[in-house]
């Protein structure tokens, strides 16, 4: 039988309920922590956060989550935050009730018709995000999650992204900043995915009994 509670703050210091749901629910209450374990889920607001530890400092407002962890203590399940309809996924994460503020690490989400993942990730607010070592790609096998590493992307040491009503746009941090919009990045991609297919899928170096290489369409037909 899964626990679930209802905790009310007073209006000064939230502006909702928060719902809390578990297997195993733990309330230390001189500390004023609430620790979840186990399908462990978080609803404020528009936010739902579902994971497989969850704490909750009621004095800084502060939750945690964490994903799933194998027997090695890596992450195989991700923790996952969805808002306003958004998907985000994390291996942990710190959330602000009242900012609304966030700090996650090994982030994932979808954006336009890639993915965007980072190593580390601060959600300044509704629309600003920084994103540290952040890597975009349109792999569709990455998209469906058939590869755990895209065979292309765009990689940066900083990365902010803005969203906005209709499009997305990010600012790369290389030696100069420069702003492109996801449209744009898209583009781009399909560029670097025209050069990647030509150069794997039509040709292949295959050596030859003198121990020198000759290249060989896919077909068989060979060319010098």
């Amino acid at each position: 039988i899964r626990k679930a509670d209802r905790i009310i703050i007073t209006q000064e210091e939230l502006e909702a309920v928060v719902e809390t749901k578990a297997d195993n629910i733990r309330n230390d209450i001189p500390k004023k922590m609430t620790y979840l374990n186990k399908k462990a889920q978080v609803k404020y607001q528009d936010m739902q956060i579902d994971a497989d530890y969850i704490s909750i400092d009621w004095n800084k407002s502060m939750i945690f989550a964490r994903g799933e962890l194998d027997s090695l203590g890596r992450i195989k399940n991700p923790a996952v935050a969805v808002q306003g309809g958004k998907k985000y996924e994390y291996d942990e994460f710190t959330y602000n009730i009242k900012t609304r503020q966030a700090i996650a690490f090994n982030a994932r989400t979808e954006e336009s018709e890639g993915v965007i993942v980072a190593e580390k990730t601060k959600k300044v607010n509704d629309s600003v995000f920084y994103l540290k070592r952040g890597k975009y790609t349109t792999d569709e096998y990455f998209l469906k999650k058939k590869d755990t590493i895209a065979d292309y992307y765009l990689l940066a040491p900083d990365i902010k992204l803005v969203k906005g009503k209709s499009n997305s746009k990010l600012i790369i941090k290389l030696v100069k900043t420069v702003g492109i919009t996801l449209g744009t990045l898209i583009f781009i991609l399909l560029c670097i995915v025209s050069i990647y297919i030509y150069s794997t899928n039509y040709y292949t170096a295959e050596p030859t009994a003198t121990g020198e290489g000759r290249f060989c369409y896919y077909n068989g037909k060979i060319s010098d």
